[in-house]
């Protein structure tokens, strides 16, 4: 009878510890909010969008400050992201807010 009790409370710990995970695992941490922009890589942009190139890629943020296309490209570390929509906002002549 004991033995049946303990795995009864045993039972109901994991039940309740996987609830509490769950609950956590989704939480807004994890995931992006919708309006929030995720950095590319010039790698991962150019293997999911077919235009621009890498190289016109590469000249657009050497010379983001003169095309006004800056707000696009941000530098963390030595690495180099880009940020498509606002990239293609830009491009079509939109403003970044």
């Amino acid at each position: 009878m004991k033995l049946l009790d303990s795995i009864k409370k045993l039972e109901k710990g994991v039940s309740n510890m996987n609830q509490k995970t769950l609950s956590t695992s989704t939480s807004s941490h994890f995931f992006p909010k919708e309006n929030e922009e995720i950095p590319l890589t010039f790698k991962d942009f150019t293997e999911r969008f077919a235009w621009p190139s890498m190289g016109s890629l590469r000249k657009m943020a050497y010379e983001s400050e003169e095309n006004n296309l800056a707000p696009a490209f941000v530098k963390f570390k030595k690495r180099r992201l880009v940020l498509p929509q606002t990239l293609f906002k830009l491009l079509k002549g939109g403003k970044v807010t």
